[in-house]
């Protein structure tokens, strides 16, 4: 038996995100996330969030054995990969990615993905990708009426999102 912590963002009465966190426990780890999705979710937050509507973002944060130890399971789906495994990738690999400049687990396992099926493009759209957000730092410190305080981010922790490669292998 595996005990799993689940953390995401919900919608909560009309647009407003909020953050969830709760813990669920499945025989096997084998295809969780969508056993998680498809029989476990809308009833656990339904009882646990009384202005819940509906998910946002879903991901596995940790999971535990029955007697308390880590198990977070083997994989080559970069998209299940953990923090420390898809860091472990990278540095097998000797991809020209950082993870400690990620706060989010979604984003770092895609770069790394995308890095794996093809360097060159990678790194064009991580150049791309940098001056783009160097643009959008140097509006928000000129207008920091602009910042978007609204949505929290995808905090490796505090409500990853599902991963949109999980059929990369």
């Amino acid at each position: 038996m595996f005990i799993l912590t689940v953390e995401g963002q919900y919608y909560a009465d009309g647009k407003k995100l909020k953050k969830y966190s709760y813990q669920c426990k499945l025989p096997k780890m084998e295809a969780a996330l969508s056993v998680i999705k498809n029989k476990i979710e809308q009833r656990k937050l339904n009882k646990l969030l009384p202005d819940f509507v509906a998910v946002r973002t879903r991901a596995i944060v940790d999971v535990q054995s029955e007697l308390g130890l880590s198990a977070a399971p083997k994989t080559d789906n970069i998209a299940e990969m953990t923090l420390d495994q898809v860091s472990e990738l990278v540095i097998q690999k000797e991809l020209p990615i950082d993870p400690t400049e990620y706060t989010d687990i979604i984003e770092l396992r895609k770069d790394t993905a995308d890095a794996l099926q093809n360097l060159e493009m990678f790194l064009k759209t991580k150049k791309e990708r940098a001056e783009k957000k160097a643009e959008e730092k140097e509006l928000e410190e000129l207008n920091p009426d602009l910042a978007d305080d609204d949505e929290p981010p995808n905090m490796p922790g505090e409500g990853i999102a599902e991963n949109p490669l999980s059929g990369l292998d």
